[in-house]
C-alpha cells in the first residue's frame, strides 16, 4: 500500500504545478493585453496626427485657391 504521505506530496506537486500553469497563463495573457495597449496607443496617436495634417492641408488648399482666385481677378497672369 501507498502511505498516504506520498499521495499527499504528490496531490500537493499537481496542485502547485497547476497553479504554476495558470500564473504563467496570466503572466502571458497580461503581457498579451499591454502590447496590444500600447499599438493601440500609438495607433491612436498616428491617427490623431494625421487627421490634424489632413485639416491643416484643407485649410492650405483653400488659402491656395483665395490666392488663385485672386490672381485671377486682378488680371495678373505673369508667371514666376
Amino acid at each position: 500500500m501507498i502511505s498516504t504521505e506520498v499521495v499527499g506530496r504528490h496531490e500537493r506537486q499537481i496542485a502547485r504545478t497547476s497553479t504554476d500553469w495558470k500564473v504563467i497563463n496570466m503572466s502571458a495573457l497580461l503581457v498579451i493585453v499591454a502590447i496590444v495597449a500600447i499599438v493601440l496607443l500609438f495607433i491612436g496617436g498616428f491617427v490623431q496626427a494625421v487627421q490634424w495634417l489632413l485639416w491643416v492641408g484643407v485649410v492650405l488648399l483653400v488659402i491656395a485657391i483665395i490666392a488663385w482666385l485672386l490672381r485671377m481677378i486682378s488680371g495678373r497672369r505673369n508667371s514666376v
